[in-house]
């Protein structure tokens, strides 16, 4: 069984291997534009990555202390488990910093997952980068 970690981090720390995930997910599978990716907040985010075997495979952010971003895993290693674990871990790390509401924009693809990780949809439908979203929260 694969060994899985989620650690903390910056921009600062682990901006390669971010960068390279982020790349991977966003721009090159999604077709979402460098300048929409790239949108100058990563510095002043909380970042969160998750190491397969010490190999990084997914990610996300955390800005203002409540509002989830750019979570992406690698396609060959979702539906592992690797995107709840880094829900949780961020959960853990919001419930330490007394924060009672988290929010994020999910791709609609992605609701059952949100969903059931304790999201609740609280907008309708919008367009994002030419992919449909919905605001989601969890308290």
């Amino acid at each position: 069984m694969p060994d899985t970690r989620i650690a903390n981090t910056s921009w600062k720390e682990e901006r390669v291997a971010l960068r390279t995930l982020r790349e991977q997910v966003f721009i090159n599978e999604q077709k979402v534009s460098k300048d929409l990716e790239w949108d100058g907040l990563d510095e002043e985010a909380q970042h969160f990555i998750a190491y397969q075997d010490g190999a990084p495979v997914g990610c996300a952010r955390l800005l203002k202390g409540n509002k989830i971003g750019r979570m992406a895993v690698i396609k060959s290693y979702r539906g592992q488990g690797i995107g709840r674990k880094i829900l949780d871990h961020i959960k853990r790390f919001a419930n330490q910093k007394r924060t009672t509401l988290l929010t994020l924009s999910a791709q609609c693809h992605a609701y059952s997952f949100y969903r059931q990780s304790g999201f609740d949809a609280c907008s309708s439908p919008y367009e994002d980068a030419d992919i449909p979203h919905i605001d989601m929260e969890c308290r």
